[in-house]
């Protein structure tokens, strides 16, 4: 009798498990257990059932993401309580200073970690995956001396290696379970952006003299770091530092940049850095490719300046509001066809500083108004759709507190319209997947996403007209980019000035 009730719980357990495995609410992952296990959440009993542990992973593995350049817990609220709520994935810190922690050779002092060590705590604590950023020479490391975000010398590489390889050991395990490594940040900017040398936004490897920008001497770094971070955690993902790439090779207005001869085409560009590290053989030792792709407030073409509601664009990349904007997809293209051409097209790429920026501090007086505020909440789902179809693992906007305002919060940490856009472009596509473009009429541009039993299209105007739209049949909602309900209509209007629409179709 005994054994037959044992195999009766036995056999209720797995319909349980089952039930809570297919539960449309929550998503849940099955993950193998030791023998003897019991499931989380069960009552105890005297017999060993063999079964696999459920642990729910919340917040769901998007590609949604913010940074934030301030520590995210301490005593006083600096934003992390806002992260949660929306309900992202991805954190982005540049918050380790090699240069801090060995300024003397061969001492470390992971003391000056404690503040980032309890924001990893709780950032694994609520399920968010942080990505963290390496960078900082010491001044006995350091290449050209006083450049703390410049190269290595040569001889000091493995010991960078080393260092890299105490580091992940030490933060890739709980309480932290930090998995995702970023060699610096901006490596293919030159020095001259650097002022003062020290700063710690820019990296400064770019080599302006060398065809390839640097990138090759990047590489060493990356072969010296990358086999000692995997011996410390063979699950760590190793991203090259995010890649600026402030022109786009073959562009008039790139080969025009001051110190060219007039009408000779510049062949030393900044974003020639990554195909530098493939050339010098460092495509195995790296995962992914961080990116930084902005936008900036009003269209900046010499020839056609204006400003206004909805108004962006990249001159450098080509890229405008109503001609294949946002940059991330001219961007995402090229790093794509250079990685293919070397033969690693399965790299992951993540654009980890995404935006639409203004002014040169944030502080003018265009940047000062609604129109610039909702152009930043009309960015947003262009921007994430956008990264969606591309099928990058990670789009991070920068920041949480803004970069030329840039912010998603304002001074009092009270919620701007873009962070508004946020947290609803995270709602209603966090388990899209990608299907085709939708079926729009010209100057209207839209995305089709799959998400669960529905169809969600994301469509806006970006030709600065009003557009009627036939769907394939009725709306189930429409929403606008503040998640605000719209008139489900069919046909229905699209207005330049009322931005992206969400539309669920059956």
């Amino acid at each position: 009798m005994g054994k037959r009730f044992a195999n009766l719980l036995r056999l209720a357990s797995w319909f349980l498990l089952a039930a809570l495995a297919v539960a449309g609410t929550a998503r849940w992952l099955l993950v193998p257990g030791p023998k003897g296990a019991r499931a989380e959440g069960l009552a105890a009993s005297s017999y060993t059932v063999n079964l696999p542990v459920i642990r729910r992973e919340w917040p769901l593995n998007t590609i949604f993401g913010v940074e934030t350049q301030e520590r995210m817990l301490t005593g006083q609220n600096l934003g992390f309580e806002e992260i949660v709520a929306a309900q992202v994935t991805w954190v982005r810190r540049n918050a380790v200073f090699w240069a801090d922690v060995e300024p003397t050779k061969g001492s470390r002092d992971w003391s000056v970690l404690a503040d980032l060590e309890e924001e990893l705590i709780e950032a694994d604590q609520k399920g968010i995956k942080v990505i963290l950023i390496v960078r900082r020479t010491p001044t006995w490391a350091q290449k050209y001396a006083g450049f703390y975000c410049g190269p290595i010398k040569q001889s000091e590489m493995q010991t960078f290696g080393d260092f890299m390889y105490e580091l992940v050991a030490r933060y890739s395990k709980p309480p932290y379970n930090v998995r995702y490594w970023e060699i610096w940040n901006e490596p293919d900017a030159p020095p001259d952006l650097a002022n003062p040398p020290d700063d710690r936004v820019f990296g400064c490897w770019g080599e302006p003299g060398d065809f390839y920008y640097g990138g090759g001497y990047y590489a060493e770094a990356l072969k010296a770091a990358y086999p000692r971070i995997k011996a410390a955690d063979p699950n760590a993902v190793v991203l090259v530092g995010g890649l600026l790439m402030d022109c786009k090779p073959g562009l008039q207005i790139c080969d025009d940049k001051d110190g060219n001869p007039p009408g000779e085409p510049n062949t030393r560009y900044m974003s020639n850095f990554l195909e530098g590290i493939l050339e010098a053989g460092g495509g195995p030792y790296f995962d992914g490719v961080s990116f930084h792709a902005y936008d900036f407030y009003g269209d900046l073409d010499p020839n056609t300046p204006q400003i206004g509601l909805g108004i962006y664009s990249n001159p450098n990349w080509g890229s405008y509001w109503y001609n294949g904007g946002p940059v991330v997809n001219a961007k995402t293209q090229f790093l794509k066809q250079v990685l293919a051409q070397y033969g690693y097209s399965s790299k992951l790429l993540f654009n980890t500083e995404t935006g639409v920026v203004c002014g040169s501090t944030g502080n003018e007086p265009d940047c000062e108004t609604s129109d610039y505020e909702m152009t930043k909440a009309y960015y947003v789902p262009q921007t994430y759709a956008a990264a969606l179809a591309q099928g990058i693992a990670g789009n991070v906007w920068y920041s949480l507190f803004g970069w030329q305002g840039s912010e998603l919060l304002d001074s009092s940490l009270s919620p701007l319209p873009a962070y508004t856009a946020l947290s609803f472009a995270r709602k209603e596509l966090a388990n899209a997947a990608y299907v085709s473009p939708a079926s729009v009429p010209s100057g209207v541009r839209g995305y089709e996403f799959l998400v669960g039993g529905k169809k969600v299209w994301v469509v806006w105007s970006e030709d600065g007209n009003d557009h009627s739209l036939t769907l394939p049949s009725t709306p189930t909602g429409v929403y606008d980019s503040l998640g605000n309900a719209q008139a489900a209509t069919n046909p229905l209007n699209v207005t330049f000035s009322g931005g992206p629409l969400y539309i669920e179709l059956p």
